[in-house]
């Protein structure tokens, strides 16, 4: 049994859509809602360190200052994105493809635990010591 996320569904069968399409000028313009939605998802990326670390992999350089800003880091994949030619766009959705499947994979082998209650020290304060009704 396969749970998958639906942010990960939706950019699985997008990807899959664009790869299907012939004219550049679409490939193009549809991978913008993939890669400015994968960028800024906090999900795949819960520090701006790690987006940064993927977008090396994508071959999109970035000075270390963008580290400081997720829209910045999004701005240059737009940038990237907006000069790049159709086979460099289709290699991006493959890699963001590729880390989509990873993602999901890891979730698999995670098993689901029940995570103990801790104790509320605060709440055992006041019902020792705290007013009584």
């Amino acid at each position: 049994n396969i749970i998958m996320n639906k942010d990960n569904a939706m950019w699985l069968k997008k990807i899959k859509y664009i790869l299907s399409l012939k004219d550049k000028d679409l490939i193009k313009m549809e991978s913008y809602s993939v890669i400015v939605s994968f960028i800024l998802s906090k999900e795949v990326f819960s520090h701006n360190s790690e987006l940064y670390e993927f977008m090396q992999k994508l071959k999109i350089t970035c000075k270390p200052y963008l580290l400081k800003s997720r829209i910045l880091l999004l701005g240059k994949a737009i940038r990237t994105l907006q000069m790049a030619e159709t086979e460099e766009i289709i290699d991006i959705l493959e890699i963001i493809n590729v880390k989509i499947n990873e993602i999901e994979e890891e979730k698999q082998e995670i098993p689901q635990v029940e995570k103990k209650k801790k104790d509320n020290y605060m709440k055992k304060m006041l019902d020792l010591y705290g007013r009584k009704e």
